[in-house]
């Protein structure tokens, strides 16, 4: 199995990670070869940060140091399933999990003891295509919510000074937008090299970056930010 995050024969190392998700790949069938890492590009695509495993007890041990807060979605081999899935099932990092496995007949029952499986597959492009899908309802679950601060009465919306509360948000927002400090050369520099790290071999998002390092401008930051 080609190895993602970080460069070792068990990618077990608890490296940063940028964003919320992060992606685990249990699997000792696969070999580092063209398809492996073809593989490993689709799901890169999808959730930058991943990390293989080979061996059960090294993967469980990872999932267990991860904080609580983490978002751990995993990909287990059907051969480890029966005696992992158990084990971290409970655990509040573990996102959600999907299983890889010849077949599937007979697993429906022992599937629904475990709310966190979300699909079992025969076929990658069947496994990647769900998790893609799932990805991004996960993605707009986790964006924050507008909260309403004031009452649902007649003068919703609006502070004890008669101002609409909409206004006022939007007027601090402005007024905070305004007085940050324009990004230098230096704060991009940086800002490029974090990112160069992180996203090592995930083509697909270096060629964005490539693109930011060549065409970014003050005036076009709403562009790049939406």
């Amino acid at each position: 199995m080609a190895e993602a995050v970080p460069q070792t024969n068990e990618s077990h190392t608890i490296s940063d990670n940028l964003e919320t998700f992060s992606l685990i790949w249990l699997d000792d069938k696969t070999n580092s070869n063209e398809e492996d890492e073809n593989l490993e590009k689709d799901l890169r695509n999808i959730i930058n940060h991943l990390i293989t495993f080979q061996n059960e007890e090294t993967c469980q041990q990872y999932i267990e140091k991860r904080p609580e807060e983490d978002r751990l979605i995993l990909i287990i081999n059907d051969s480890f399933s029966h005696t992992l899935v158990p084990r971290i099932h409970q655990l509040r990092q573990v996102y959600a999990i999907y299983i890889h496995c010849k077949n599937i007949l007979g697993k429906e029952r022992w599937i629904t003891k475990f709310t966190k499986i979300k699909a079992v597959t025969i076929h990658f492009d069947e496994l990647i295509a769900q998790i893609r899908l799932d990805q991004k309802k996960r993605m707009k679950d986790e964006q924050p919510l507008l909260i309403n601060i004031f009452s649902n009465s007649e003068n919703a919306g609006k502070s004890t000074t008669g101002l609409n509360g909409q206004f006022v948000y939007n007027q601090l927002l402005i007024d905070c937008l305004l007085q940050m400090k324009p990004i230098n050369e230096q704060d991009k520099n940086e800002l490029i090299s974090i990112c160069t790290r992180e996203y090592q071999g995930n083509s697909s998002f270096l060629n964005q970056l490539q693109e930011f390092q060549n065409d970014y401008s003050p005036d076009k930051v709403l562009w790049w930010y939406t």
